[in-house]
């Protein structure tokens, strides 16, 4: 028996952490005698194979038989993962460049162009194909914009068409997603888009009235935010298996009632359909106000933010996976994964759309996309000398922005994510580091003592428990 090459140990003050990065979990353990155990079995690396505590980290991954190469097994579970996921087809689809708000930190020029009757058929005719070849198992369309419900019609005639496609083919699964204002996410229209499998919305309200209404006016002026909650409220009325993340974008002029806020907007939505996430708004372009960005890194206003929301039940911050928000791979790599503009142009990454949208190719009338180049440039992994060594290969595998891979070939560190090839290793592990000691509670000095330590990790653990219990619920 052995170590797993992927472990990390983080020592606490109350204990340590010890990381996994191949299955992405962590523990905690903080209370003698398993301390001192653990400790003795770093030491040593001797394990006995009756004790309870090795036969527990065997079974989690953390020890492992001494033949196994580790390296080698994630590489190929990898890469079956990547083959599943190639089974996918999940597609950004700008329907219209046009808006019916005007948000202050907007990047967009919001002009009037849409999807064409073309594009809409040839889209059709491409999953049509695909199903009949059995490419695809799954099929996922997230509406974009703009404001995709200025585009309500030919968006339901759309998906009237994939209804049919759905009953011929029962063994595929649709599910949808639309990225909204639902300003026009009126009752009626939520009903229609529910029945053809739009089942997933990101919706903004960026705290109460008097602070949405500056940073997301109407188009025409005027306050958005009334109707928004009307139709949202109506959403968590309904017993349908949709899911909305509500999200608010944190500015200098809404964020001292932030935590209010949360606690209002869960209060009001219960709904389980319902998380909540926040993001810090950033300056996309140089009409941004500056009064509506903070430079949130020269100060600690994310971490106490995170703090005072994180009380705030059902927040998406709150993952069971550690480190899911670290961005070690893109979806874009994924096989079946495609942004589509609004002239037909497809690019197999969503951050480059705008005026100089780098595309890869385009859809083509009788339902192709047609490439310039080797698609599976973007597609497959990136691996270093450096990769069989470092703690986040699992989590990697090369497969990381590809933009920077393909399109930058010549200025391309040896590692995607860091600037120099042999200190990556190095940074890779400080920046795990960094981030469990900013996930997992540090107990202060004045509650160090035994009792309020256990205490504290028990109330810890009471936490983790109700969260896995409600995961088993929803997967029944």
């Amino acid at each position: 028996m052995k170590f797993s090459k992927y472990n990390m140990v983080v020592e606490m003050d109350y204990g340590l952490i010890l990381y996994n990065s191949r299955n992405a979990k962590c523990v905690q353990i903080y209370e003698e005698p398993e301390l001192s155990r653990f400790r003795e079995l770093l030491e040593t690396n001797t394990f006995d194979p009756k004790s309870k505590m090795v036969q527990s980290l065997y079974k989690r991954g953390y020890i492992i038989d001494d033949g196994v190469d580790e390296y080698a097994e994630a590489k190929k579970e990898i890469e079956e993962l990547y083959d599943r996921t190639g089974k996918v087809l999940d597609i950004l689809l700008y329907v219209t460049e046009n808006c019916n708000f005007r948000c202050i930190y907007c990047p967009q020029k919001h002009v009037d162009r849409n999807f064409s009757p073309e594009n809409w058929e040839a889209l059709y005719k491409y999953i049509e194909k695909n199903l009949e070849n059995k490419k695809y198992n799954i099929v996922r369309i997230d509406f974009f914009g703009g404001e995709p419900l200025l585009q309500l019609n030919p968006m339901l005639k759309f998906l009237e068409r994939l209804d049919l496609l759905r009953k011929k083919y029962k063994k595929v699964k649709f599910i949808h997603g639309m990225t909204t204002n639902a300003y026009l996410l009126t009752p009626k229209v939520y009903d229609k888009l529910v029945k053809y499998d739009v089942l997933s919305y990101q919706i903004t309200v960026d705290g109460f009235a008097e602070t949405h209404d500056q940073t997301r006016p109407l188009a025409g002026g005027g306050s958005s935010w009334e109707k928004i909650i009307e139709n949202l409220k109506y959403i968590d009325s309904r017993k349908d298996d949709a899911m909305v993340t509500f999200r608010t974008n944190i500015s200098p002029i809404n964020v001292d009632r932030i935590d209010e806020f949360m606690k209002w907007a869960t209060d009001t939505f219960k709904s389980a359909k319902f998380e909540f996430d926040f993001e810090p708004v950033a300056k996309f372009s140089d009409d941004v106000d500056e009064k509506y960005v903070k430079n949130w890194d020269d100060d600690n206003y994310m971490k106490e933010l995170e703090t005072r929301i994180a009380k705030t039940p059902r927040t998406v911050k709150n993952e069971s996976t550690p480190l899911v928000r670290l961005g070690f791979t893109c979806k874009c790599a994924k096989r079946g994964n495609f942004t589509i503009a609004v002239d037909g142009k497809v690019s197999k990454c969503e951050q480059t759309y705008g005026e100089n949208f780098y595309h890869s190719g385009v859809l083509t009338p009788d339902g192709d996309f047609k490439f310039y180049g080797d698609i599976e440039e973007w597609e497959k992994g990136y691996e270093t000398k450096y990769c069989p060594e470092c703690i986040a290969y699992p989590l990697c595998a090369g497969r990381g922005c590809p933009v920077k891979k393909v399109l930058q070939p010549d200025k391309r560190p040896d590692c995607i994510y860091m600037e120099t090839s042999k200190g990556s290793v190095e940074k890779m592990e400080q920046r795990i580091e960094k981030f469990l000691k900013d996930k997992f509670p540090v107990v202060s000095d004045d509650d160090m003592d035994e009792k309020n330590v256990k205490k504290k990790m028990a109330e810890i653990r009471l936490k983790m428990k109700k969260k896995a219990s409600k995961t088993k619920k929803k997967k029944k």
